[in-house]
């Protein structure tokens, strides 16, 4: 054997040592991200959602919200098949959370070698997904959203083979991609945005061919098989409502309720445009999705003092990241890309991230609810991307500097920014999963609105008392159905509730929820007394992280019945004086 062939015998051999490394070391993560994720799994739920999607493996019934529209029939079918193993719906739901949340791990390493390459870079981008607070809590909540984001995760590191592969294979990739977009859909049907990634493989093909029959007709294949895939869980769905009229009659109503009403979006808060950017991207992105805290958490100074430190560390990792993208993008402008399609041909990473990330970002700023960190999670995963690049790109930079002015990597002062960087790196690393581990400490514990629902079983009647209540009535509706609790929808609907109710009932009670929403200067403030008041970090429960439990004296139940008998003609004929609900302090679950 030559000398050649010896050292590209050798050389086969590292690669495929690093590879078998790699593996067992993703097959470790995966495995301990699981075994943390099981053991934390909440058991309670903690939401009108929860609820939902709890209440549908005993009844799959869309029109009785159990679930909500779309049905999300996948997420529940999986859920009855945990539910043979655990036994219990709400332990059955965050399993699959559970798994689906660890297993995100291997299509993100697989995008990450994509589009980072391999080496360190890759590493730091599966660390900080697996370290995200944010991340690790959806995987032990009763929700979709790890499910949806595996298979999210799953599609886009498929369709990412496109980035390299030959034309020839665009085809084939644009068809498993159909599928398990339409598995998306029957997850997550709020995640449609990541759809557009369909049209990167076939848009390569054209790059490459410059045929439009040959687009036109991978196209319609692609298209065909995403609406079968799509059908075979529309159908069965829509026949547990009577058919696909009725289905649809009731999708409509969600939609317009979700757009126009209490979905949070841009046509229903009040929010302006400024202030819904702040909110996703500061409290949203960076506090949330990066830190994994809120604005209204508490914080010791030097906790604190290493957040903004962490964050303005990430938020260099960003820029540095974007920087090195437009660079790259620049230079080959300049190379000669003169239209959009040759663009494109130059560019396959640049092209794959924006179409993964643009119509999400649109459809998640104008169309979701800007209090819910959890519509990011599609986008959170680019961002560690863009992050792991950027810092890749600094220390590249740095070695760069280093060899221009003729200083070995094997010098001192070479070593010392090396240990540096990795000092900062583990503290880092370390404050993220030390933030991960009270995130799950304090989800183990009962949510504020079940507090209060137990302590109402315990100090007050079932037949003797009426709670009025927002989104905290599904919660009663689970835990304590034998308590009559009634949902408030503005002030003269509470008022001529308590002149029914006044003769029958002894005890009249209402959540803070309510109060605040007959606004910060209501006179029904000063009547009210206080008896309890549950809290919990505002992260895990950000719209329900405090839960006061009011009284209505007797006193002041005979003062409104005072009030409205002077006024029965107002109440009876002239529209709310007091307005509806802020969007701000009680929104419904989108």
């Amino acid at each position: 054997m030559s000398d050649g062939d010896e050292n590209k015998h050798r050389g086969k051999q590292a690669g495929r040592l690093h590879r078998g490394l790699s593996v067992l070391a993703l097959a470790f993560l995966v495995l301990l991200h699981l075994a943390v994720s099981l053991s934390y799994s909440g058991g309670y739920a903690e939401s009108w959602d929860a609820v939902d999607f709890v209440l549908a493996l005993d009844r799959y019934d869309i029109f009785e919200m159990q679930p909500h529209f779309p049905g999300y029939p996948l997420f529940i079918l999986l859920g009855h098949l945990f539910l043979s193993l655990t036994g219990e719906p709400v332990r059955a739901l965050t399993w699959v959370s559970a798994v689906c949340g660890s297993l995100s791990l291997v299509p993100f390493y697989l995008l990450a070698r994509r589009m980072l390459g391999s080496g360190i870079r890759v590493w730091l981008a599966v660390m900080l997904f697996a370290v995200s607070p944010l991340l690790t809590l959806t995987s032990v909540q009763p929700m979709s959203e790890a499910m949806g984001l595996f298979l999210v995760l799953t599609m886009t590191a498929w369709l990412a083979r496109a980035v390299d592969a030959d034309e020839k294979k665009m085809l084939g990739i644009g068809i498993v991609g159909a599928l398990l977009f339409a598995m998306v859909l029957g997850v997550r049907t709020s995640y449609f945005p990541v759809g557009v990634l369909l049209l990167f493989p076939l848009l390569t093909f054209y790059a490459v061919r410059r045929q439009l029959a040959g687009l036109v007709l991978q196209t319609f294949i692609v298209g065909a098989v995403f609406l079968c895939g799509l059908l075979a869980w529309l159908l069965p769905t829509a026949s547990t409502e009577g058919g696909l009229l009725p289905y649809w009659q009731l999708g409509q109503a969600f939609t317009v309720g979700h757009f126009t009403e209490w979905g949070g979006t841009s046509l229903s808060s009040e929010q302006g445009m400024w202030d819904r950017m702040w909110a996703w991207s500061f409290e949203r992105m960076l506090l949330n999705g990066l830190l994994g805290v809120d604005l209204n958490g508490p914080a010791a100074p030097l906790s604190t003092l290493m957040l903004w430190f962490i964050g303005g560390l990430m938020v260099e990792a960003v820029w540095l990241g974007g920087r090195g993208v437009l660079g790259a993008w620049r230079r080959s402008h300049k190379r000669g890309a003169g239209r959009l399609i040759d663009w494109f041909q130059k560019n396959p990473r640049i092209w794959f991230g924006l179409l993964a990330v643009v119509p999400y970002a649109l459809w998640m700023f104008f169309g979701q609810n800007s209090e819910k960190a959890r519509h990011i999670l599609p986008l959170l995963p680019w961002v560690f991307l863009l992050m792991a690049y950027g810092w890749g790109e600094l220390y590249r930079k740095v070695r760069l500097a280093f060899a221009q002015r003729g200083l070995a990597r094997t010098s001192s002062a070479f070593r010392t920014v090396q240990v540096l960087s990795a000092s900062i790196g583990l503290v880092i690393f370390a404050s993220l999963a030390d933030r991960q581990l009270s995130v799950l400490l304090a989800h183990m514990a009962p949510p504020p609105a079940l507090q209060m629902i137990q302590y109402t079983q315990k100090h007050y009647p079932a037949g003797g008392a009426y709670i009025y209540t927002w989104e905290e009535q599904r919660l009663f509706d689970y835990y304590a159905p034998d308590y009559v609790s009634e949902r408030v929808r503005s002030y003269s609907y509470f008022v001529k509730s308590i002149l029914l109710q006044s003769a029958t009932t002894s005890q009249f009670l209402m959540t803070n929820a309510v109060l605040d929403g007959f606004g910060p200067d209501h006179p029904l403030r000063q009547q009210v007394r206080e008896v309890a008041r549950f809290a919990q970090d505002p992260f895990v429960y950000p719209t329900y992280h405090t839960v006061i439990l009011y009284e209505l004296p007797r006193e002041a139940v005979e003062r409104l019945q005072r009030d409205a008998e002077a006024l029965t003609p107002t109440l009876d004929s002239a529209p709310d004086a007091s307005g509806s609900f802020a969007t701000s302090s009680v929104t419904t679950v989108p």
